[in-house]
């Protein structure tokens, strides 16, 4: 048996730590290696993101402008028909009557970010306040549509039927713009005799007080869409 005295200690606390170094060097290559690899993963799903981001506010600055003239128009048609009196005849433009039965709802992307929460690993982005913002956007998209969905079911629902026999209905579709079809030539200056009743009138109000809700939702997401892009121009600013 090798006595204690005979052991090389020298040796073998130099072995010894020589072990320990390799193997907390091999944690520390591990634990860079990963977080490295989590790096440029984050960078990258910032980056899609930031132009999903980008991509909806174009689109939502032009839906609320489609909103916003659209309730203008109805509201048109309401305040004229006060002023003429029920029972009389007013000359309505194309673009007026199909306000009353045009509806559109808010064409927003988010692909990048359904991925990202799918994947589970939202946790592994960095920044708390975009990582609350992404996990509230969902709701956030939902609550600006709700007035666009009821704007739609009310025209669906209510406006429609109620303007049946009216003779409004055939020019009002014939006006209306929706994508890959403008209006005939000329249909918009073209003065279109309807006559005026209080149900038309409460129609055409209650459609401006919907748009105009509608508008005021998606004005709302779009300041919020430019907040998120703040965040995300900040984030990766930093990297």
């Amino acid at each position: 048996m090798t006595r204690a005295n005979d052991i090389d200690w020298r040796r073998f606390l130099t072995e010894a730590g020589v072990i320990v170094a390799s193997i907390l060097l091999a944690f520390g290559i591990d634990a860079w290696w990963e977080d490295r690899q989590t790096y440029n993963w984050q960078i990258t799903q910032l980056s899609e993101l930031r132009n999903e981001f980008a991509e909806n506010l174009e689109q939502l600055s032009l839906i609320a402008e489609s909103h916003e003239a659209i309730g203008s128009y109805a509201q048109a048609i309401a305040e004229k028909g006060r002023l003429r009196g029920v029972g009389e005849t007013l000359a309505l433009k194309g673009s007026e009557l199909s306000a009353l039965i045009t509806w559109r709802t808010s064409d927003i992307t988010t692909g990048s970010l359904e991925t990202l929460l799918a994947s589970g690993r939202l946790s592994d982005i960095q920044n708390g306040d975009i990582r609350r913002a992404l996990a509230a956007w969902p709701t956030r998209v939902s609550d600006a549509q709700e007035d666009e969905n009821l704007a739609r079911d009310f025209i669906e629902s209510i406006v429609v039927p109620g303007l049946l026999g009216d003779g409004v209905l055939t020019p009002a579709y014939r006006g209306r713009r929706y994508p890959g079809r403008q209006p005939q030539a000329g249909f918009d200056e073209q003065g279109h005799a309807v006559e005026v009743t209080t149900e038309l009138i409460e129609l055409a109000t209650i459609r401006s007080v919907h748009s105009s809700m509608a508008g005021w939702s998606i004005r709302g997401l779009e300041l919020e869409t430019r907040r998120m892009l703040e965040l995300l121009d900040a984030e990766l600013g930093q990297k």
